[in-house]
C-alpha cells in the first residue's frame, strides 16, 4: 500500500473588498501604508496586497468564519 501525501491547502486570502473595507483605502500602495502602521504581516506586489484570512482574524480584523448548519448552543436555556 502507498502512503498518501495531503498537500498544504492554499492559505485563503482577503478579497480586495475586505482589504479596502480594512484599510479605508482602495489603492493597493495606500492599503499596504495602513497595514504597516498596524504592524500586520502582508505581501505587497506592487499592484496588490495579499493578507491572509488567519492573520487578519488573529488581528481581530475580520470574524472568524461560524460553521455551517449545526446547532447554535448560546441560544439554549
Amino acid at each position: 500500500m502507498q502512503a498518501t501525501q495531503s498537500t498544504p491547502k492554499a492559505a485563503d486570502a482577503l478579497t480586495p473588498a475586505e482589504l479596502a473595507e480594512i484599510t479605508g483605502k482602495s489603492r493597493a500602495a495606500s492599503q499596504a501604508a495602513v497595514l504597516a502602521k498596524m504592524g500586520i504581516p502582508f505581501a505587497f506586489s506592487g499592484r496588490s496586497v495579499r493578507l491572509d484570512r488567519v492573520i487578519a482574524q488573529a488581528h481581530a480584523l475580520v470574524p472568524e468564519a461560524k460553521p455551517a448548519g449545526g446547532v447554535d448552543f448560546s441560544r439554549v436555556r
